[in-house]
């Protein structure tokens, strides 16, 4: 199925500096601002510096057929892309988020909820991947 796209300023606004909603990107397709960059792909989202001296700063990383992968802020990314894919419930949430008529706190709930749901999806998977480990650390051991 495919994901939907959105503005790329849309889903800033959204995304803010959390780490937790621009990794939503990741495996979506971007446009860039400049046709000659085309499309890319988001690779990555993490808090990195370029050098020492630099404090960490919330990185996108996209890559592109003629440019390979490049780091974006996440505070200039919508600058440099015109629209980004989005998963298909992330567009539903932020479709009910900006109803007409509704309340901001009726917004923030809905984006709460989400957010909750994210986190937790995520804590899933580092349980998961972390019991993984243990059983292959388990069958090591015994086996030798």
């Amino acid at each position: 199925m495919q994901r939907p796209s959105i503005e790329s300023t849309r889903f800033a606004q959204y995304a803010g500096e959390d780490l937790v909603r621009w990794r939503q990107l990741i495996g979506g397709r971007v446009v860039h601002a400049d046709s000659r960059w085309g499309e890319g792909m988001v690779e990555d989202a993490r808090w990195a510096s370029p050098c020492a001296p630099v404090a960490p700063y919330l990185q996108i990383r996209v890559r592109y057929a003629n440019h390979g992968l490049v780091a974006f802020r996440a505070a200039s990314f919508s600058a440099h892309h015109r629209t980004v894919e989005i998963p298909l419930a992330l567009d539903d949430v932020l479709r009910a988020a900006e109803e007409e008529g509704l309340d901001e706190a009726s917004r923030e709930a809905i984006l709460v909820r989400h957010d909750r749901a994210l986190r937790e999806a995520g804590d899933r998977e580092r349980l998961a991947r972390a019991e993984a480990m243990r059983r292959r650390a388990a069958r090591k051991r015994s086996s030798g």
